[in-house]
Formats: structure tokens, C-alpha cells, sequence
């Protein structure tokens, strides 16, 4: 019996055990941001399976669509708090924290969004960046389409932009409303349908990207294209929660991050912005506005000097980032 009895006991304390770590599931955690259903939202969840897949079975990424788990704004804090794993931002929304990974972003400083995006995932391979990245690992960086001025009713004169209530996203396009005579506004980019609809905002700076998954076709009457510049968005986990991951779901995580994944989700971004110029063509009578290059010139002159310039004076090494990424970028555009 006493024979019996141990058996038991040591069956009891097996089933009790938790499995060994290797056969444990790890779940990640996005929150898209978007709307569901969305191009943004699809492309997430592609990107999770292919995850899956690669770790065996031994990874579950779980997209959670909309702004109920985290905002643009405080989903570094939601990841650092392990609530999510995985985040999705813009680096304009986090002030003062990743100014070197703008460069590229910068007014005037590139005018072609996939080499731009491969430059600066080139730049920070560099380690030029390092120091923005002591608690996060970035999984892809790319640029989200260029900026253009987006307007809720259509304008005769660009004297008329003057003084028009602009939504912005970080202190450079705050700097470039203010050159343009416009008034900079902050608004979340939730709220940028309503409030263009309800005349709280009389125009946008954003790229056609965000036409489509917030039907901003919708609302606009007129755009003003001249690429001023554009937002760097990326991808990412907290440095310690990737280092913490059984071996298998790091390395699945390491294989859907980098080059081949920097320049998909790119070309993603571009699309989209592609898509979205084209609804809101479609969608109904609308005035295109192209300035004359004379006027492009003196934009370039004066926003070039405020904006870029106060960035060079506002970063030590900012010069020195901003030579390098200019190489890296004539050399992606000259396909070496």
C-alpha cells in the first residue's frame, strides 16, 4: 500500500506541475490602431501568422483592432508595462525621444518613400541610433507617405491657407504650419474625421496613407501637393520582453524583423497612399492643387531653414546623422 500510495503522490505532484517552459504557448499582443477590417489591420495579422508559423506552434500574436488597449501616444508605456508585447507608432508623437530617427522625415530632405524608409533602416543598423533605442528594439522602421496639405473646403488663393487651423503630428510640422502662416493643432488621429467635419479643424497635414483606414475622402475638398516631408513609424518590443522569450519565439520574432520585412511594410504605406489620393479622386469633385515652383522654392527656403535647421541646433550629432543618412539615401537611390 505504502508502495501504492507513493505512486499516487507522485502522479499528483506531475499533473500539478506546469508544463515545461519549451511546450508553453507565448501570446504577443498588438493593438492595430485602426479601424477593423482595415488594409492596416490585415497586413498586422499576415505578419502575426507568418510569426506563428515560424515559431512552430510555440507563438500565439493576437491583433487587437481600434484604441482600447493603447493610443499612438502612450502605447511605449503599455509595452514597457508588458500589457502589450508588440507596439506600433510614429516617432513624432514621442517628442524629444527619437528625434535622429526623423531625419528622413525631415521637410525636403527625401522625395522617395521606399528609399527613404530602406535608408533609414540603414542608418540605424549604422548604430548612429543606438541611444534611442536603449529600451526598445524596433522590428521595422518605414515612412507612412509623404505629407501634403489636406483641406475640408476648397481654397481660390494659397493666401488663403494662412491662418487655417491645421492638424499636426510633432514639433516639425508645428514648426512648418507656423512658416506657412497656418495655426498648428493637436489633435489624435482618431478625431481627425470628426473634427474636420465639424469645422474644428480646417485642414490636415498627413499623407494620403490615412485617407482610406480613417475616410479622410470623405471630409476633404481640396489638396495641396507638395511632399513636405513625411512621419517614420515603426514597429517594436520592449528590449527586456524580447530577451526574455523562449528561444523559439525570439527567433521567430528576429525572422519577420529587418530588411525583407522593413522594405514590405514600406512598400504597404506606400500603396495605401497610392489608394487613398485615388478614392479621393473618385469619391467626388475635388480641387488639386499644385504649386507653381517658384512658390515650392520659397516653402523649401523657409521651412528648410526653420525646421531642418532648428532640428541641427536642437541635436549634438544632428548634422553628423544627417550627412550620413544623406549618403545612405543617394546610395539606395542609386541602387547600391
Amino acid at each position: 500500500m505504502r508502495t501504492a500510495f507513493a505512486g499516487l503522490a507522485i502522479a499528483a505532484v506531475v499533473l500539478a506541475s506546469p508544463p515545461p517552459a519549451h511546450s508553453q504557448q507565448v501570446k504577443l499582443l498588438l493593438s492595430s490602431m485602426s479601424p477593423g477590417g482595415s488594409s492596416n489591420s490585415k497586413l498586422f495579422a499576415e505578419w502575426g501568422k507568418k510569426i506563428e508559423a515560424d515559431s512552430k506552434g510555440t507563438v500565439n500574436v493576437e491583433i487587437k483592432d481600434g484604441v482600447s488597449l493603447a493610443s499612438f501616444v502612450n502605447v511605449i508605456d503599455r509595452v514597457n508595462a508588458d500589457v502589450l508585447q508588440v507596439g506600433w507608432t510614429m516617432h513624432a508623437f514621442y517628442r524629444g525621444k527619437f528625434p535622429l530617427s526623423e531625419v528622413g522625415a525631415l521637410p525636403f530632405v527625401s522625395d522617395d518613400q521606399m528609399a527613404g524608409a530602406e535608408a533609414t533602416w540603414r542608418l540605424y543598423k549604422t548604430g548612429l541610433l543606438d541611444a534611442e533605442y536603449k529600451e526598445l528594439v524596433p522590428i521595422w522602421i518605414a515612412m507612412t507617405g509623404f505629407t501634403n496639405i489636406h483641406l475640408a473646403k476648397p481654397i481660390s488663393s494659397l493666401d488663403e491657407l494662412k491662418g487655417k487651423k491645421i492638424r499636426v503630428a510633432g514639433e516639425a510640422q508645428k514648426d512648418m504650419a507656423e512658416v506657412l502662416g497656418m495655426s498648428p493643432q493637436s489633435i489624435p488621429a482618431n478625431d481627425m474625421y470628426v473634427s474636420l467635419q465639424r469645422g474644428t479643424l480646417d485642414a490636415l497635414f498627413t499623407s494620403y496613407a490615412a485617407f482610406v483606414p480613417y475616410k479622410l475622402y470623405e471630409v476633404t475638398s481640396a489638396h495641396v501637393e507638395v511632399p513636405l516631408g513625411t512621419s517614420t513609424t515603426f514597429f517594436f518590443m520592449s528590449r527586456k520582453k524580447l530577451a526574455s522569450l523562449p528561444a523559439a519565439a525570439r527567433n521567430a520574432v528576429e525572422m519577420n524583423a529587418g530588411d525583407h520585412v522593413n522594405k514590405k511594410f514600406a512598400k504597404h504605406f506606400t500603396d495605401q497612399a497610392d489608394e487613398g489620393r485615388e478614392m479621393s479622386i473618385k469619391h467626388s469633385a475635388r480641387k488639386m492643387i499644385t504649386p507653381p515652383p517658384e512658390v515650392v522654392a520659397d516653402w523649401k527656403k523657409r521651412i528648410t531653414a526653420t525646421v531642418v535647421g532648428s532640428w541641427i541646433k536642437e541635436n549634438p550629432d544632428g548634422q553628423k546623422v544627417l550627412d550620413a543618412f544623406n549618403k545612405i539615401y543617394a546610395q539606395v537611390k542609386a541602387g547600391s
